[in-house]
Order: structure tokens, then C-alpha cells, then sequence
């Protein structure tokens, strides 16, 4: 995500003035998320073996886990929500097959400065070579091979 954008969701701003409905869209999305879906992620930053002992020792608890996160970044027709995406600033090569309800293409374009190939995909979720391995083979394929 852009930098601007990322800012102002870490300090809770509003989203910068001038976005697309697009990008503005993409802004609550990651708002709702650092709102209400970010907890693990502290969680694993600070202190990983606290939840990963329990996700070793406890099939139940693995399950558990494995449950919420399929049914919160996995795609379904019926979601509105957005899963994680990744912040980043590269000047590598860079694509991007963003699976439903993904970041407009100019928030990819700020966010990564070299961009060879950016495609927008029906299927598919966080775990988009699980949901979708037919496509997601078809787009690594894609994606890389301008670099041949």
C-alpha cells in the first residue's frame, strides 16, 4: 500500500484526500482490517511461540485457527471484506495477480516502483495457490515471463 495510505491508517487518520472511489475503498477495507483483524499479527510480531505452542499441541486448537483464518481471507462470493495485503517498497521486479476485492492498480503502482505485470483475477483468496492452483500456476507463468 502507498505510503501516504499506510500512515494514516497506522495513526488513524482519514484517508488522504484526492483517491479514487477505488483507492478509497481499498483504504476502509484495510481500516476495517488494522480495526478488527490485526490482533494475530501483533501477536506473532511480539511474542510467536506463545500461540505457536498451542497451535502444536492442540489439534483443536490448530483447527481453530486454521478455521478462522479460511473463513476470514479465503475468497467467497458473498465477502465484502478485504484480506491482508502486503505493504511493501521495492524497486525489484514486481507483479501482481491481486485475487477478489484487490487493491486498485495505481495503489500498485505507487507501492511498487517497478511493476512488470499486474493482472486482476475472479477467484481466489490469501491462500490463492490452495483455493485456485490452476490459475495461480497460470498466473506465476504470466507473471515472469517477461524476465525469460
Amino acid at each position: 500500500m502507498p505510503p501516504e495510505i499506510a500512515n494514516a491508517l497506522t495513526n488513524g487518520d482519514p484517508a488522504p484526500a484526492g483517491l479514487t472511489a477505488a483507492e478509497k475503498d481499498a483504504c476502509d477495507q484495510m481500516n476495517a482490517l488494522y480495526q478488527t483483524g490485526s490482533g494475530y499479527a501483533a501477536m506473532m510480531v511480539t511474542r510467536p511461540q506463545t500461540l505457536g505452542y498451542g497451535l502444536a499441541d492442540s489439534p483443536v486448537g490448530l483447527a481453530a485457527w486454521f478455521s478462522d483464518k479460511f473463513a476470514d481471507w479465503t475468497y467467497t462470493a458473498s465477502q465484502n471484506a478485504s484480506s491482508p495485503k502486503t505493504r511493501c517498497s521495492t524497486t525489484s521486479p514486481s507483479t501482481g495477480s491481486p485475487t477478489p476485492r484487490p487493491p486498485p492498480r495505481s495503489s500498485a503502482e505507487r507501492s511498487y516502483h517497478n511493476l512488470i505485470y499486474f493482472n486482476e483475477v475472479d477467484k481466489g483468496g490469501h491462500f490463492a495457490g490452495w483455493e485456485q492452483p490452476g490459475l495461480f500456476a497460470e498466473e506465476i507463468r504470466a507473471a515472469f515471463r517477461s524476465l525469460r
